[in-house]
């Protein structure tokens, strides 16, 4: 499975109603969110902020900061108590809202 659709099946709710021939993810309802093929936050910075939304929505406080803005600059994101480490901003906020929602 690729994080994106992680994201959206275990953070955003988010349910494919039919995986062979929807090309749309869809809320709980079955009301259309999301082309499946417009859906990228571990690299769309602007849709990784709704995975931030989504988790504060369950309560967590969220923090993104940059480890060391050299050569190859880490960002750390962090929900609840769980911090993950990326090359990006979106990434980081991907891998730790799984974590987040893992533990």
């Amino acid at each position: 499975m690729n994080i994106d659709r992680e994201i959206a099946e275990k953070i955003m709710g988010w349910i494919d109603p039919d995986p062979v021939e929807s090309n749309m993810w869809c809320d709980k309802s079955h009301f259309p969110t999301s082309l499946k093929s417009m859906w990228h936050p571990s690299t769309d910075i602007k849709q990784a902020f709704e995975v931030v939304e989504k988790m504060r929505e369950k309560g967590s406080i969220f923090t993104l900061c940059d480890q060391d803005p050299g050569e190859k600059p880490e960002w750390d994101a962090q929900f609840f108590s769980v911090i993950a480490t990326a090359d990006t901003p979106a990434m980081a906020i991907c891998l730790a809202a799984l974590k987040a929602v893992e533990v």
